[in-house]
């Protein structure tokens, strides 16, 4: 597991009237796409499942409940309660966390003398992928200068245009895409004025006047987006 910061807490309830001792993770900051385990545990007392229960609760909530009877809520796809009655742990696993999953969560135990056992995580924003360069075909278009978040290309009239986004993708993320839009709007893929290679690749098919104006790229994935405009000139 690629967590890093974390933090597992130890502390004494009382119940029935007899002390036992919970071990739980109190905090624990995590790269993105890792596999983070909050622990929540205690010694001797087999709980059945109908006792133990995981929430998450984001800033400005009353929470939601991520686990019943040992079973997690179906809309929860990427965390996995991993209860031991017989050994006393009741953890909860997220895998492949994302910035999205940062929040308190709890361990609740439904008793009388009812028991929270706090969480924080922090995910990282590491793996948002981003756009290293835009770059044309030599042959058609003639750079004029490359600035912050922005190229700039000229072309004759008739000639094809072919833009490419380099990203750095990562490998196996299923949220992964790059598009590509024009004056603030995206560029539909059915657009029969424009082709695509691979969605990284613009085709601008015998050039306009009509064609000019500020095009971009757009990457995004499950930890943001990055962009960079292109601005077209034809002469």
């Amino acid at each position: 597991m690629a967590n890093f910061n974390k933090t597992d807490t130890n502390v004494t309830k009382t119940v029935n009237g007899s002390n036992h001792t919970f071990i739980y993770t109190s905090s624990v900051t995590a790269e993105s796409m890792s596999t983070v385990r909050l622990l929540c545990r205690v010694d001797n007392i087999p709980f059945t499942t109908d006792i133990v229960h995981w929430y998450i609760i984001p800033d400005g909530t009353d929470g939601e409940r991520i686990s019943t009877d040992g079973r997690r809520v179906s809309k929860f796809t990427r965390m996995e309660p991993k209860f031991d009655i017989q050994n006393g742990i009741y953890d909860l696993i997220i895998f492949n966390a994302t910035v999205n999953d940062t929040s308190t969560y709890k361990c609740f135990f439904n008793l009388p003398e009812s028991i929270d056992l706090i969480s924080k995580l922090i995910v990282n924003k590491t793996g948002l992928i981003s756009i290293k360069k835009i770059t044309s075909d030599t042959k058609q278009g003639v750079t004029v200068s490359t600035k912050r978040r922005r190229a700039v290309f000229n072309y004759e009239t008739g000639k094809d245009a072919q833009l490419d986004c380099e990203t750095d993708q990562i490998r196996g993320d299923p949220f992964f895409h790059v598009g590509w839009g024009r004056e603030g709007a995206p560029i539909k893929y059915f657009d029969g004025n424009y082709s695509f290679i691979s969605g990284k690749t613009l085709l601008l098919p015998k050039l306009n006047y009509s064609d000019a104006g500020r095009y971009y790229c757009e990457t995004r994935n499950s930890f943001g987006k990055d962009y960079l405009m292109i601005d077209i000139g034809v002469d």
